[in-house]
């Protein structure tokens, strides 16, 4: 069995309503593969616990806290549907699932746009 876990990061939406001062309950590094996540209920202050991903697709528009730019469309192709479509290809049972809070970009990710295609 082959199973792999990837965790794709978006930015708020214009919509979005973000107190000021917010402090994100989840950082990821895409260098190192990891989302460090907070633990209880204050995450600026709370303890945090590193969890470790095959890939960190970062899509947020300002760079990385590695200083990598935000991954289009192409980029979450290449790490995800690329490998998954030559296993399926190769004759093994292959499946993506996108899991996430409402909003959080499931959707845009599998379908995508006009201009930038879906997986």
């Amino acid at each position: 069995t082959d199973e792999r876990a990837r965790r794709r990061e978006r930015s708020f939406l214009s919509d979005d309503k973000v107190p000021a001062g917010t402090v994100p309950a989840v950082s990821l590094s895409p260098l190192n593969n990891t989302a460090t996540v907070a633990a209880g209920r204050d995450s600026k202050f709370g303890a945090r616990t590193a969890l470790k991903f095959d890939n960190v697709l970062w899509s947020v528009d300002a760079p990385d806290e590695d200083g990598n730019p935000a991954v289009g469309q192409a980029d979450v192709y290449h790490a995800v549907g690329d490998p998954v479509l030559s296993g399926a290809l190769a004759g093994f049972n292959s499946c993506i699932m996108a899991y996430g809070q409402t909003g959080s970009g499931k959707t845009y990710t599998m379908m995508g746009s006009e201009k930038e295609p879906g997986i």
